[in-house]
């Protein structure tokens, strides 16, 4: 490569250009992106999108592909998260210039971290220094970029890469090394690696676009195990098998018994219900000093262990709202006021009777609630937005709807100050709907804990939803667990999260088929798989109403 081994900005902005211009965004198939024939790709189902991978699909993907000591420890800019999905933020977000820079420093900084543990690697171990007429720089990067663009690498893109590093018997040592560096970077740094296009192809037999294989296995891997397809996954794309329910149905089935399955339902509710964003919360500690990192991480651990042993024992997935059984370390068992368990690690645990399932678990409501008090108002927007689905509206503009915790002085509970706010003919309209569901949650303060009183008076949980009247937790469990909104709920979100758009078109029929499928045995497996499996997750922009229901 001559001199410009010696200038690495140099070098690095012709290797990303490089990668650019190889980065055959939708390639892999032939016809994939084609004009349709027929003229039938009118509106139906999804509008194809351009995702880019989030920052833990990025560094999962660098893990899985380079082993588990490459790893991401530069920044990358940031991700979407004002859409209550990541996977919804990332088709929308867009990439700054000074975004473009972080991922060239990024894709560098992973590609020396490979070259320098070279002797691990065992695609690059009989590279360093090659041998004339060795193919082995060749097919490391083949290797490389097959796994991490998702799709076969054409001729000359590998021709590209391999000229980046130079000719066999050519340089020394330290130059394959950094001409090596500068070909791992260009793939890492590819927009083949960055984005998941979402293009297509025609299937002129049933006159609609359809994901292609390969697209079909990004979709399926990021959605179960938010990183890239593994060597089964894109053997089945080679093969096409990922353009039928049949063949997609046998490499969910396959994922889902798979160790990266285990935080699906996590990474769902964990999203759906905030707790992913608890760290981020902000809570004053001079009114609830036992708000500190380590309860945070019990919070959040308790809330994983528990889906992953509801996933695990592919259980009826409302265990959630009437859940018995959790896991505790002495701090969160402190924290609910349970016997500790008797070493320091998590371990199985029956709930106190004042709580149930995940809905009154510490990271659920503390991701509900404001920095130094309950919030009625909160807690019950939260039941009806995101348990129920319901469209709750926002406040008139000019509207003050901030509501300070009532003094000792005034002798008041919330729910007493919350009936004077309410008083307000400009409040009471959405009030009304909001606060009476979330009195029933009253009984648990700002970080979780259980309560008896609220500024010195007893609590008042009694609550209402609609024309049923309801007494504190318990009735509100068993209001949403029979109310069919709640299975409709979650299938309609489980689509977004796994599909990266809410349901329009042409598509919310087949969510609801699904939808009626899961209300009669509740598990979350089935469900998964199901929407996975159907047509709104197969098809974009079908043109043709006879398009088939599965």
């Amino acid at each position: 490569m001559g001199d410009t081994r010696r200038h690495p900005t140099l070098l690095l902005a012709s290797c990303i250009g490089l990668a650019a211009c190889i980065g055959q965004i939708g390639g892999g198939e032939d016809g994939a992106g084609e004009e349709d024939p027929d003229g039938v790709a009118e509106s139906g189902w999804s509008t194809p999108a351009m995702k880019r991978l989030t920052t833990t699909q990025y560094a999962n993907a660098i893990a899985d592909v380079f082993g588990p000591q490459v790893v991401l420890t530069k920044a990358l800019e940031e991700d979407e998260t004002n859409e209550l999905f990541l996977s919804m933020g990332a088709a929308k977000v867009g990439t700054s210039e000074y975004g473009v820079e972080l991922y060239h420093e990024a894709a560098i900084d992973i590609a020396s971290q490979v070259v320098a543990d070279a002797d691990g690697q065992a695609a690059l171990s009989g590279c360093a220094p090659f041998e004339p007429g060795t193919s082995c720089v060749a097919d490391a990067l083949e290797t490389y970029a097959q796994q991490l663009w998702r799709r076969p690498v054409e001729g000359e893109e590998l021709a590209a890469l391999t000229a980046i590093v130079g000719q066999p018997g050519s340089g020394t040592a330290e130059d394959w090394a950094l001409g090596m560096t500068y070909a791992i970077a260009a793939i890492v740094a590819s927009p083949s690696f960055l984005y998941m296009p979402e293009v297509g192809e025609v299937d002129l037999a049933k006159g609609v676009h359809r994901y292609t294989s390969y697209e079909m296995a990004s979709r399926l891997s990021f959605a179960l195990w938010n990183t890239i397809p593994d060597e089964k996954l894109l053997e089945a794309a080679a093969a096409d098998r990922l353009v039928t329910p049949e063949g997609i149905r046998a490499e969910v089935a396959r994922m889902l018994e798979h160790d990266k399955a285990g935080d699906v339902a996590t990474r769902f509710f964990g999203e759906a219900w905030f707790v992913a964003k608890l760290d981020f919360t902000d809570k004053n500690t001079d009114v609830v000093p036992e708000w500190t990192p380590d309860l945070v991480a019990a919070y959040q651990q308790e809330f994983d262990l528990v889906l992953r042993d509801l996933l695990a024992r592919d259980a009826d997935i409302m265990e959630i709202f009437t859940g018995t059984e959790t896991f505790v370390n002495p701090l969160l068992a402190t924290a609910y006021g349970m016997s500790e368990p008797s070493g320091e690690d998590f371990a199985p645990a029956s709930l106190p009777t004042t709580r149930a399932g995940l809905l009154t678990s510490g990271a659920v409501v503390s991701a509900i609630s404001p920095s130094d008090r309950t919030s009625p108002t909160r807690r019950g927007k939260f039941i009806l937005e995101q348990v129920l689905c319901d469209d709750v509206p926002p406040p008139p503009p000019n509207v003050d709807d901030t509501i300070e915790a009532p003094t000792p002085e005034e002798g008041l509970t919330l729910k007493e100050k919350l009936a004077q706010h309410r008083e307000d003919p400009a409040c009471a309209g959405c009030h009304d709907m909001i606060d009476p569901i979330g009195f029933t949650l009253e009984n648990f303060d700002a970080v979780g804990a259980y309560r008896e009183l609220d500024n010195g008076s007893p609590v008042d949980a009694s609550g209402q939803l609609g024309d049923e009247t309801l007494d504190g937790v318990s009735d509100l469990v068993d209001y949403v667990v029979a109310d069919p909104r709640t299975t409709a709920c979650i299938a309609e979100r489980v689509y977004a999260f796994a599909s990266g758009h809410e349901a329009a078109a042409g598509e919310p029929a087949v969510v609801e088929l699904v939808a009626e499928a899961f209300a009669s045995h509740h598990s979350f497996k089935t469900l998964l798989t199901e929407l996975l499996v159907s047509d709104a997750f197969r098809y974009l922009q079908p043109g043709n109403p006879d398009a088939p229901k599965n």
